[in-house]
């Protein structure tokens, strides 16, 4: 496990990664949660949701907060448990079959620090396809709002930052 030495130097806000699963046992799990705590800016809290029938396996990470939502309620009700029970400023959720980029939370820092603050950050979105991660590109280097909400493919459960407080206002 990596120091908590580098969480934040920029600002005071705190963020939660939120990971909705069904069968948190797999190697997908393993591997998205690798990627959290591989970040440059480490989350403030990290919590795993499960709406699926079977009990958790033991995660292999001390800083997992485990969560129970209704079985098979879907990813949304599971987010919606994380969200209510986190105690950060924002919330960053990563679907259990997906990956961050080592410099993913810190992008986001920055860019809800630049933006007074922000209380939505939609994400560029990059794929793994067979091992080999591809980035959307049109030929562009800023995608346009259009971009990513239709063509990249879209807003999805692990592109999406909520204010958590926008979140559960709304």
């Amino acid at each position: 496990m990596q120091s908590r030495e580098r969480v934040s130097w920029m600002s005071d806000i705190r963020l939660s990664v939120i990971i909705p699963t069904l069968a948190a046992s797999g190697e997908e799990v393993a591997l998205a949660l690798r990627s959290v705590f591989n970040q440059s800016r480490l989350p403030d809290e990290v919590m795993l949701v499960s709406n699926g029938q079977s009990a958790l396996q033991r995660i292999q990470f001390d800083e997992v907060k485990v969560l129970r939502a209704v079985s098979h309620a879907g990813p949304g009700q599971a987010r919606n448990v994380g969200a209510t029970c986190s105690t950060s400023d924002y919330l960053v959720f990563l679907d259990d079959d997906d990956v961050l980029d080592s410099e993913y939370l810190h992008f986001v820092e920055d860019s809800v620090s630049r933006n007074n603050p922000a209380q939505i950050v939609i994400t560029r979105l990059d794929f793994n396809e067979g091992g080999r991660l591809t980035t959307w590109d049109d030929g562009r280097k800023i995608p346009k709002l259009p971009d990513l909400l239709i063509r990249n493919p879209g807003v999805t459960g692990s592109n999406l930052v909520v204010e958590r407080q926008y979140f559960l206002d709304s």
